[in-house]
């Protein structure tokens, strides 16, 4: 067959301009593809949109006018990392490339992640990205392609990597381990960019001894356009809700949440944590049972639904453990048990990392009597998980 030169160009046009109209999350759908070996992710094969669609929106902001500050408030191991992260910066080394700037807590630890994750991880992408980056220079924690990419990592103590440079992309990565609250020092760097982002991910770290209203993640958070994941409720389609475990103040009056078989409970007060995990399920606001099943169909849709306004320039995402599809009803209900147990330190943990909800000194408990007592009858829900 042949194809005229002036053809081929009319295509090449065409799939630039296709390339240039993805969203990212549509590119990384085409182009991102995890290796079995040489690189170290939790999955392999095509990017997968449906393993953890709530990260969608977020990572599309990176592509939108109106915020140009994204906060993701998220529970540990929620693979912000990569499907956010990394996928921001595969994206824009492909599309449109300008100068980014990676920021971690660390230097052995940000060296390490640039070693093992940064630089392999934009050889995980197809032709486009492969051959864009081809015969890339690289200087330490610096890095240039000849399409014009840029990417260079530094760790929040470092002066000169925060003070150096201009970027268009600023990721800071678990800003919570960070020693100090580096914010002021990082929108600077996108002064020269009227359309740059700043893209701050991370899960309150509870091991700081301070009260987690001054964790720096959900302090700025706050002050955002804040979203939060919704789903519609089975038993009444004109109600949406969000998950949660269902913990209550001292007034008691929250009473939807995690909910498992009272009858759970030994007569020396301990948990039978098996039928605890067996009989767990969801009790949404209106009353309706949800049970796990229930929850992993409904993971596949939900959306982002506004619930506080904040700073114009500000978005905020907040990603419980619950949007997780390997979090079930049953562990975290386990999980929570055993933090309670254990102690108010470890409970503080599960309730900030895991949740990823602000923690109030001693004034919450599980609210699980009032429905437990109204639902009844275990039997149902009992056999089906078995």
């Amino acid at each position: 067959m042949i194809v005229h030169r002036g053809a081929a160009l009319d295509y090449a046009a065409k799939r630039h301009a296709d390339v240039d109209n993805l969203s990212p999350w549509q590119w990384c759908i085409r182009n991102v593809v995890f290796p079995e070996i040489g690189y170290p992710s939790s999955s392999h094969g095509s990017f997968d949109p449906g393993r953890l669609p709530f990260w969608e929106e977020p990572l599309n902001e990176l592509a939108k006018p109106g915020y140009k500050e994204i906060y993701i408030l998220k529970c540990s191991q929620s693979c912000a990392s990569e499907t956010v992260g990394q996928n921001a910066v595969r994206w824009k080394c492909a599309t449109n490339p300008e100068p980014i700037l990676w920021v971690g807590a660390q230097q052995d630890t940000t060296e390490d992640f640039w070693n093992e994750r940064l630089i392999p991880g934009l050889k995980v992408c197809g032709r486009n990205l492969a051959n864009a980056i081809r015969g890339g220079h690289e200087i330490g924690l610096s890095f240039r392609a000849p399409n014009g990419a840029s990417l260079r990592a530094t760790w929040s103590k470092s002066r000169g990597g925060l003070k150096s440079k201009s970027y268009w992309l600023v990721v800071a990565d678990e800003m919570d381990t960070y020693e100090a609250n580096i914010l002021e020092k990082l929108r600077p760097r996108l002064t020269n960019y009227p359309d740059g982002k700043l893209l701050v991910m991370s899960a309150m770290d509870a091991k700081k001894n301070i009260p987690s209203s001054e964790s720096p993640i959900l302090s700025e958070y706050k002050q955002t356009d804040c979203r939060e994941r919704m789903f519609v409720d089975p038993g009444d389609p004109s109600k949406l809700f969000s998950f949660s475990m269902g913990l209550r103040s001292e007034k008691g009056e929250t009473v939807h949440g995690v909910k498992w078989d009272p009858g759970a409970r030994r007569k020396d007060g301990t948990w039978d944590l098996k039928r605890v995990a067996e009989t767990a399920h969801f009790v949404t606001p209106s009353g309706t049972i949800i049970t796990e099943e229930d929850r992993l169909k409904l993971l596949d849709g939900g959306q982002w639904v506004p619930t506080k306004e904040g700073r114009p320039n500000a978005i905020g995402f907040r990603v419980p453990c619950f949007l997780l599809r390997q979090k079930s009803f049953g562990t975290t209900a386990m999980n929570f048990l055993r933090a309670k147990h254990a102690g108010e330190e470890q409970l503080r943990t599960f309730i900030m990392e895991e949740l990823a909800e602000e923690w109030h000194h001693r004034r919450i408990e599980l609210g699980d009597s009032d429905v437990d007592a109204r639902r009844g009858d275990y039997s149902g829900l009992l056999s089906k998980s078995q």
